[in-house]
């Protein structure tokens, strides 16, 4: 609920549609179109397969924080958190500038056996694997042709990592598969950015990007589903659901009192990135 300026609380579905609608700008109405500039700063990807055999071939979620001054036994200027999208522990690299070099941090950071995820493929059976694609075809979603190997393989991955100034750590939110077809977002706190403690509470969808807002910690996951939390890290309220069903990966910035959402489409081929 919100009670900041109110005399009376105002239920956050309601609230938080009203501001929404006021701040995303849709890429559907050109006059409105946000003037945003993407410069390319390299003619090649900062990281890849071949920096070092250890990350595999699948980069995936990439999540990029300025090390601060505080934390212990810094490896360079800046850390870049990243995944295979099934793989079994967050990656973690690191530079002195964006450009690079980046170099790997091979142990990585999070590890699954840390994560409350389960580390081994779960059974499941040919009568639930059939409603589960019964269900994603009624919502629009395309189906794998290796549905039952995509719904049981053991990960985490899309790591959105933020720099807590005021407790002096560094939070990482992800996701991760808790059993056949069911995936959902856990966030892990650490005091060097390597060692993370996992808390066990289920906190919302998967791809979750967190934003602040007027003293509050807002989210927005696959596909556009809208969160909110007084501390960030518990209690995680479930707003409006505002993209389409094949919205999946996104990455959220604001500026002054306009939201912009970078995101990519389920099945798009080639891929390529909107803006709401």
């Amino acid at each position: 609920m919100i009670t900041q300026g109110l005399k009376k609380p105002v239920p956050f579905i309601a609230t938080l549609v009203i501001a929404l609608l006021a701040l995303l700008i849709s890429t559907a109405a050109p006059a409105q179109s946000p003037k945003v500039t993407i410069t390319r700063l390299l003619d090649r990807t900062l990281i890849g397969p071949d920096i070092h055999p250890s990350i595999g071939e699948n980069i995936q979620g990439p999540s990029l924080i300025k090390v601060p001054d505080w934390l212990p036994n810094k490896m360079g200027n800046y850390y870049l958190y990243f995944a295979d999208h099934k793989g079994l522990y967050i990656r973690l690299a690191y530079a002195d500038s964006i450009t690079g070099p980046w170099q790997i941090h091979e142990p990585g950071s999070l590890q699954i056996e840390d994560s409350y995820f389960t580390p081994t493929r779960p059974t499941i059976s040919e009568e639930r694997l059939n409603e589960l694609v019964a269900a994603r075809r009624a919502a629009g979603v395309q189906v794998s042709h290796d549905l039952a190997k995509e719904l049981t393989e053991p990960h985490i991955a899309s790591p959105d990592v933020h720099v807590d100034e005021a407790n002096h750590r560094v939070v990482m939110y992800f996701h991760g598969l808790e059993g056949p077809g069911f995936q959902h977002s856990r966030v892990a706190t650490s005091t060097d950015g390597i060692h993370f403690r996992a808390q066990e509470e289920n906190i919302g969808r998967t791809y979750m990007r967190i934003f602040p807002w007027k003293g509050m910690s807002y989210a927005i996951s696959m596909p556009g589903q809208f969160y909110r939390s007084a501390d960030g890290m518990t209690d995680f309220e479930q707003g409006p659901l505002l993209f389409t069903p094949n919205m999946r990966h996104s990455a959220v910035m604001v500026r002054e009192e306009t939201l912009y959402v970078f995101w990519t489409r389920v099945g798009d081929a080639p891929e390529s990135i909107l803006l709401s």
